[in-house]
């Protein structure tokens, strides 16, 4: 379990590069979203930081391209 949650916040480090509370309160959607894409049925199915970022990544650059698309 302690290695699962040293995973975890390498993995919303790299995501947020220094994590801090306030970023977990203020993206709290996403960060559900990260635990979601390790945590399945509670069981651990993913513990590869590149793995869990990139659904993350694809969804925040479609966002960037959809904001702009509306400018």
């Amino acid at each position: 379990m302690l290695e699962f949650i040293h995973a975890l916040v390498e993995t919303m480090d790299r995501w947020a590069g220094s994590i801090c509370e306030l970023d977990i309160m203020y993206q709290l959607e996403q960060v559900h979203f990260l635990l979601d894409e390790m945590v399945m049925n509670g069981y651990i199915v993913e513990t590869n930081k590149s793995n869990v970022l990139r659904p993350i990544d694809l969804m925040d650059r479609e966002s960037k391209k959809n904001e702009n698309m509306f400018r």
